[in-house]
């Protein structure tokens, strides 16, 4: 069994080309679920990422049946995509266990990066650097909204849920001790995974008596401005809903968050809610809060990135091809160390990303851990070194700021925005060539 599809191309492109019959499937499901009678489009604004990613484990359980039960038995995590991305990483490990011949490592040799280079969906990509004023969050009843969040209604649910389990004991004898195993071969599973992908403030504890208030109060004069993502409540989430079935995307405007040149399965679900959205690669959400002069006390900050989402058209190959390099950039920071150099590490700490964060290598756990947030103490160094080119690279560009990066993408990659990548100071795509300068660096510091 291989996890990662050689052409991501192509399953991107039928994942876009299903959309339409997955908004039914979505539609059907949660109106059964929830016994309402919603529209696709309401619905679709509220679960369609989730949906999306539930058709993505579907074809992987289309090659593998196993995988549906790996899902059911995994950690419910936070960022649903993780949950996905850590079944596939015990899948691989219980493959290599039970067969030792997993073939994700069959084609180890040196990948081309043209390979994950894509040009599709270009309407949507912008490379010209968007200098306006950083742009704020602005949700209609946010008040509300968030007073019902901090109520904690779904408290009361789960002792209503407690209680019925009790009672239900009392009359009938509940095995606790015994997990369900299923074998299941059937070619759609759709339904199953979008039903272990929900959150639970959208099946057990979702709310269905606001979406009848917010029937009555959504209006044509309410305007959103939103990063659309995890960080809605499900209040929130229900009445921009709302506003997209009666009004269309005309009333909700996505805002950027972070850097922007891949495509994934947020990109599919994004671009088929908004067909007009348009992401610029550095954008306002990028500026740093000003400090009106620098204390250098460091010389080097160096920033990694996370272990990667690999349920987003991951490539391995150019993974390892990655981690070549990286592993040399720790060798060359550990000795830069040793010569007396201030060197700091920081990993993304974001709860969300907990046990995706932290070191890769035995050596880079040499180099001391910087725990502050980057924005608070980025004026402390005198270098900032970022593998791969990220958020933190971008906000280094985007705001005057010495940095050095290696650019080498694994996952699908939009083309032009690749190339526009390489033309920035202090990026290299060449493995020698960053290298040389980062031992350059050091040495000079």
């Amino acid at each position: 069994m291989n996890y990662f599809k050689n052409d991501r191309l192509s399953l991107y492109k039928n994942i876009k080309l299903s959309i339409p019959s997955l908004k039914i499937k979505n539609e059907i499901f949660m109106n059964k679920l929830h016994n309402l009678n919603m529209s696709s489009d309401f619905w679709w604004a509220v679960s369609g990422g989730y949906a999306i990613l539930a058709e993505y484990a579907n074809l992987q359980s289309a090659e593998d049946p196993r995988f549906l039960n790996d899902l059911k038995n995994s950690n419910v995590e936070f960022s649903k995509e993780k949950m996905v991305s850590s079944t596939i990483i015990n899948s691989i490990g219980r493959e290599w266990l039970l067969e030792k011949n997993f073939d994700v490592k069959s084609n180890i040799l040196k990948k081309n990066i043209n390979e994950i280079l894509v040009s599709i969906d270009e309407k949507h990509y912008s490379n010209e650097r968007s200098l306006g004023n950083k742009i704020e969050e602005s949700l209609p009843m946010f008040y509300l909204t968030n007073f019902l969040t901090k109520l904690r209604l779904k408290n009361f649910k789960f002792i209503y849920f407690k209680v019925n389990q009790k009672i239900q004991s009392i009359f009938k004898k509940v095995n606790h001790d015994d997990n369900v195993i299923t074998n299941n071969e059937n070619n759609d599973n759709f339904d199953s995974f979008l039903k272990l992908l929900l959150p639970d403030d959208q099946t057990k504890y979702f709310p269905r008596w606001f979406v009848f208030l917010s029937s009555f109060l959504v209006t044509a004069k309410l305007k959103w401005i939103t990063k659309f993502g995890l960080g809605l409540d499900i209040y929130q989430t229900i009445l921009i809903a709302k506003s997209y079935q009666k009004f269309g995307a005309q009333n909700i405007k996505i805002i950027p968050h972070g850097v922007n040149f891949s495509t994934g399965l947020w990109h599919l679900y994004r671009f088929s809610l908004f067909p007009e959205m348009k992401l610029h690669m550095i954008n306002e959400s990028l500026y740093l809060p000003k400090i009106s002069k620098p204390s250098f006390t460091y010389d080097i900050l160096f920033c990694p990135m996370q272990l990667p989402i690999v349920c987003d058209f991951f490539s391995p190959s150019h993974f390892w091809n990655f981690m070549d390099v990286y592993r040399d950039a720790i060798k060359l920071l550990n000795e830069g160390l040793k010569n007396g150099k201030k060197i700091k590490i920081r990993y993304k700490n974001f709860k969300y990303m907990s046990g995706y964060g932290g070191p890769f290598t035995r050596e880079e756990c040499k180099i001391p851990v910087e725990n502050e947030r980057f924005e608070n103490v980025y004026n402390k160094y005198k270098l900032i070194v970022s593998m791969p080119f990220g958020t933190i690279a971008a906000k280094c560009y985007q705001n005057d700021l010495d940095c050095l990066t290696y650019h080498h993408p694994f996952t699908l990659t939009n083309k032009e925005s690749y190339l526009k990548i390489k033309t920035f100071p202090g990026v290299f795509t060449e493995k020698d060539v960053f290298l040389d300068e980062l031992e350059k660096k050091i040495t000079k510091l």
